[in-house]
Formats: C-alpha cells, sequence, structure tokens
C-alpha cells in the first residue's frame, strides 16, 4: 500500500517584532524657554536668601540680637527644614503637576521674602526665614524633573550646567542689588512714599526681592 507523501509544512511565522521607540534626540518644544525662566527663579531664589547677609548690622541694632541670633538668621532658619523637605517635595513632583506645585512655591517664597522685609521683632523674622525655606525646598525637585523632560540625555549636561549657574549669579547680585537698595533707601527718597516711607533701609533690601520672584511664578 502507497503512503501518502508527506506534506512539509513551512515554519509558523514569527511575529515581526515590536519596533522600538525612537530614542528622543531634540530639545522638546519650548524645552530652552523653561530653563530660561526655571534659571531666573534659582536666581532669584539665591537673591532672596542671601539679601539678609548684607544688612546684618542694622538688623542686629534694630531687634537687638546677639551675633548668636544672627547666625540662626543666616543658617539654622533657613536650613532647619530646607534641607529635609527636598524628600517630600519630590514625592509630590512625581505625583502631580509640576508647573502648578513650583508657581505655588514660587508665591509662597516670595510673599515670605516680603514678611521677612515687614518684622519688627527677632522672632517673627526668624519664622519667616523658615517658611523661605519651606518653599524654596520645592524647586530643586521640580526644576530637575522638568529639565531632564525637556532635554534629551545628550544635551542634559549643558542644560543643567547651564541651570547651575543660578546660585553663583543669585550670590553674587544678592550682594550688588542688596548694595543699591541699602544705599537707596538710606539717602531718604522714599521719604513720603506710600507704605514704602515707613520702612528702615534693612527692611526695604529684604522687601524688594520678594517681588522679583512674583513675575516668575510659571
Amino acid at each position: 500500500m502507497l503512503e501518502s507523501p508527506t506534506t512539509i509544512q513551512s515554519p509558523p511565522r514569527r511575529s515581526a517584532a515590536a519596533a522600538p521607540a525612537p530614542v528622543k534626540t531634540a530639545v522638546a518644544p519650548g524645552g530652552w524657554a523653561v530653563l530660561f525662566v526655571l534659571t531666573l527663579v534659582y536666581i532669584v531664589s539665591f537673591i532672596d536668601r542671601g539679601a539678609i547677609s548684607l544688612v546684618v548690622g542694622p538688623i542686629k541694632q534694630d531687634l537687638g540680637a546677639t551675633d548668636l541670633e544672627v547666625s540662626w538668621l543666616l543658617g539654622l532658619s533657613f536650613m532647619l527644614l530646607y534641607s529635609v523637605l527636598g524628600i517630600p517635595a519630590g514625592y509630590l513632583v512625581d505625583l502631580y503637576r509640576r508647573k502648578y506645585l513650583l508657581s505655588g512655591a514660587i508665591l509662597m517664597w516670595s510673599g515670605v521674602q516680603m514678611l521677612c522685609g515687614m518684622s519688627n521683632t527677632y522672632w517673627h523674622l526668624f519664622l519667616a526665614r523658615i517658611g523661605l525655606g519651606v518653599g524654596e525646598a520645592m524647586l530643586p525637585p521640580a526644576a530637575s524633573s522638568m529639565i531632564r523632560d525637556a532635554f534629551p540625555p545628550e544635551r542634559r549636561g549643558l542644560a543643567f550646567g547651564i541651570y547651575n549657574i543660578g546660585p553663583l549669579l543669585g550670590s553674587g547680585l544678592a550682594l550688588v542689588l542688596g548694595s543699591f537698595l541699602l544705599t537707596f533707601a538710606a539717602s531718604g527718597k522714599l521719604a513720603g512714599v506710600p507704605l514704602l516711607g515707613s520702612l528702615k533701609p534693612w527692611q526695604f533690601v529684604l522687601i524688594v526681592p520678594g517681588l522679583l520672584g512674583v513675575p516668575l511664578a510659571p
């Protein structure tokens, strides 16, 4: 009895492998604008925190602060919560819209900076400095996340290099701007100006940097 010829079956076709996702090599639309604004915000944040160093003498005289208490104003008050709140701030950045979180933080620390200038007692100024640290703690995780999303890996070094100019410029401008504001206020040119005329020169030096941050809230 003849056997039927064996049917040779071709091996089943393998489904085509999914094409790998294209690697992003271009800067996201608006990425450079985002970087520019974040760098300005970083600069202003250092102006806010550093302006007080120029008016230590008047603060000691008007508020009766000792050298130890002034050291707390310059360091402990700001770093007390700023150093630890970056962790929960990063957690919030992962969960919610970074734009709104950062906008709220900028408005908060700008307002608190102006409260620093309105302080009439040492502890009022100390608490306001704590609030400044709380607000600015949101900036590092939010800005880092936004820059990483806007720039591909091969451009992030440049982007972060530009962004990290902020502390250097901000620290320098805090002294330059503060010196100009202190000289201007001490000259008596604010006399008779509503609200501002009643401020002491050191208070004016602390209030103006707070105003700079408000327009930068994205």
